[in-house]
């Protein structure tokens, strides 16, 4: 997640991450939330050892994730302001995602991509001139101080 408003707010009584997992878990079965005994964590894992590469994008990137796009630009995020209750953003959800054409959804996946294509490229880039600068600092006799010895 990025870090919108609307993703921080929380309805007064709200359990909070510093509580343990059983609180939450209770929590979970008194407000009728179905959760899995299985957490987040242990699903990723299992899927890192059967093959999957799980990655996440960086912190203020929300552009690198569509479902962002679509949410954040859409009805939803334009429309949130302090006091909005959890039930109000989600019948906004519900009806945005009842709008949704699957031509936006296409348009905001090939957004992300051009955008991930520019900073894998600009990535590329500086590596390779910090590849430069290292052979050149080989080749022109450079020496790094923490490899010489010298008295006082």
């Amino acid at each position: 997640m990025d870090n919108a408003k609307y993703h921080k707010g929380r309805p007064r009584g709200t359990p909070n991450s510093r509580q343990c997992k059983r609180t939450l878990q209770e929590a979970c079965v008194a407000y009728g939330i179905p959760f899995e005994e299985k957490g987040i964590q242990e699903r990723l894992v299992a899927k890192a050892v059967g093959g999957h590469r799980v990655v996440f994008t960086p912190p203020h990137h929300s552009d690198l994730q569509p479902i962002e796009l679509v949410i954040v630009k859409g009805q939803v995020g334009r429309r949130y302001a302090d006091g909005t209750g959890l039930s109000e953003v989600k019948a906004r959800l519900e009806e945005a995602f009842d709008d949704l054409k699957p031509s936006s959804i296409q348009g905001c996946i090939k957004a992300s991509e051009v955008k991930l294509q520019k900073l894998y490229d600009h990535l590329v880039e500086i590596d390779a001139f910090e590849s430069d600068e290292d052979s050149s600092a080989q080749s022109s006799g450079a020496t790094d101080d923490s490899d010489c010895e010298y008295s006082s």
